[in-house]
């Protein structure tokens, strides 16, 4: 009232439809929720694809007697999201790596072989480029292999256990996780000033490493990317390096990294 008596504002106030503005704020919340999640400073790529599906579910929804206006709005906006949002074969890849949505159900099938496609590629470089470094052995597995025949590791036996490593992702997609306390794996988070415990995957993976050791390298590269480039730019604004030579030199895949470890880093003294 005090910022709209001098310039005559309050007379407005009247003419505005209290209805439709409630219905518009109610339209906008969902789009606010997920902004606010995305950017966040923790790992986010994740969520990006069960975000376009809470969003297209939203607006795909139509209350009676909702306002025309607000229909209109919802119609347009699925139809721009359906047109425009390009989501890219790493969305697919990170949501497959959440264990509580793994599979993509809400996804079509084109875009669930997009992210397994995706991993595997991964995979197999990481697998080829172990394969390609020099062999480095300590004096106790030199003093272990005189227990063995020499020939042992040219076993077929041997190649399996490569193999193994290349199915990773399909034992992950089948894996019950047992050994695994959902209690590890989920964090409180505040939603309507209530404590719910969601899903953190960083938290899962942390505790399967000697199940699927390349996967989790895999899970630490990708998860390492920001959704968005807002919580970079909080980084680098913070640290008062919004443009420097490095930032712009540096390699993108290494940025999103020491950004995250920053992140991380800062939280943890938190």
């Amino acid at each position: 009232a005090e910022v709209l008596s001098p310039i005559g504002g309050l007379s407005r106030l009247s003419c505005i439809n209290r209805v439709i503005l409630q219905e518009l704020v109610a339209f906008l919340k969902p789009f606010k929720k997920v902004i606010v999640d995305i950017q966040h400073n923790d790992a986010t790529l994740h969520k990006v694809v069960p975000s376009t599906w809470y969003l297209k579910d939203h607006c795909s929804s139509l209350v009676i007697n909702s306002h025309r206006g607000i229909k209109y709005f919802k119609q347009k906006c699925l139809t721009i999201m359906n047109n425009k949002l390009d989501l890219t074969d790493i969305h697919y890849a990170a949501a497959i790596l959440d264990p509580t949505i793994r599979q993509l159900k809400g996804c079509t099938a084109g875009e669930q072989a997009r992210g397994q496609k995706f991993l595997k590629r991964r995979l197999d470089k990481m697998t080829n480029q172990q394969l390609a470094s020099p062999i480095v052995s300590d004096v106790d597995d030199e003093q272990n292999s005189d227990d063995e025949y020499y020939l042992n590791r040219y076993s077929d036996q041997q190649s399996c256990g490569r193999k193994n490593k290349k199915d990773e992702l399909s034992k992950y997609m089948k894996y019950d996780h047992p050994d695994v306390d959902k209690n590890i794996y989920t964090k409180p988070i505040n939603l309507n000033n209530k404590k719910i415990k969601v899903c953190d995957p960083l938290l899962f993976w942390k505790h399967l490493p000697k199940t699927f050791p390349l996967l989790a390298k895999v899970v630490e590269q990708i998860l390492a990317i920001p959704a968005t480039s807002a919580s970079v730019e909080r980084s680098f604004s913070g640290a008062g390096l919004t443009i420097t030579e490095l930032r712009t030199n540096i390699n993108p895949d290494t940025l999103n990294d020491c950004v995250f470890l920053r992140s991380v880093k800062k939280q943890m003294k938190n």
